[in-house]
């Protein structure tokens, strides 16, 4: 009689692991293509890797799911399940659960962020694009406040920059978001108010995990090493710069039309 020992059981549970990243990794190319040649396979595979895992830790370990949570991470950031940004009850939605409610829980979270998508990404995502010009105009002018305003400023300008996610969320969101932001800029030594300004910015477009996220691995590179705060505000500022017009040129194309919508398929 045949006996597989716990050795080669190991060995088959690995290598049927190893098959399904790789699938994911494929998949992901698929769904964010553009993110995915700027980070490279390597990285999209180290992504999709630690999504897996922190997605069974969340207690899903069916494929559709699985695949679910991936896409928001691509969508929202690595860290979104810890995000203000990301609807409460979504976070909780990822934490409160039974044995046998994953099922359940993904579809929830697919209908209410599909309610998230109309009201504040918009058909062809025109919200996000008028969006993302307003915050490039902003990012090439002064300052409209003070370092002595800057926590309300930079609230005031979050509601103008971005209404429509600003009415969903509401100003506690962003205002937990401001928070965290400045906390980080100052682990990151970004002393000045446009510094402080270009961080918590980005954290409303890439997630407030975004210094440190593999998703954009050349996002701290600016804040690395031993600059002046004004030289370190000003290298970030220009990245982030690049990066809205990058973004701006792409997201008519494949990657323009991922989202939510491409999740339904899932």
């Amino acid at each position: 009689m045949l006996r597989i020992t716990q050795e080669q059981r190991r060995f088959f549970q690995s290598s049927a692991w190893e098959v399904f990243v790789a699938e994911m990794a494929k998949h992901m190319w698929t769904f964010a293509p553009d993110h995915c040649r700027v980070i490279g396979e390597s990285q999209v595979r180290h992504v999709v890797s630690l999504g897996l895992e922190r997605a069974k830790a969340c207690g899903f370990t069916y494929r559709g799911p699985l695949r679910f949570y991936l896409e928001l991470m691509f969508m929202f950031g690595t860290e979104f399940d810890s995000d203000p940004q990301f609807p409460a009850w979504a976070r909780d939605l990822l934490r409160v659960r039974t044995v046998d409610d994953q099922m359940y829980r993904a579809d929830r979270l697919f209908r209410g962020l599909s309610d998230f998508h109309d009201r504040a990404v918009g058909t062809n995502r025109q919200l996000v694009i008028r969006a993302l010009e307003r915050t490039l105009t902003f990012a090439r002018a002064p300052l409209p406040y003070t370092d002595q305003d800057l926590a309300p400023g930079l609230l005031a300008s979050m509601r103008r920059l971005y209404p429509e996610k600003f009415d969903y969320l509401g100003a506690g969101a962003h205002r937990a978001l401001i928070e965290h932001g400045l906390r980080v800029a100052d682990r990151c030594q970004l002393t000045t108010a446009r510094g402080r300004t270009t961080l918590c910015l980005a954290m409303t477009m890439m997630g407030h995990g975004v210094v440190g996220d593999p998703l954009y691995p050349w996002f701290d590179v600016p804040l690395r090493g031993h600059a002046s705060p004004e030289k370190r505000a000003a290298r970030l500022e220009c990245r982030v710069v690049i990066y809205l017009e990058h973004t701006l040129e792409n997201i008519g194309g494949p990657r323009g039309q991922g989202g939510i919508e491409q999740a339904e398929r899932s």
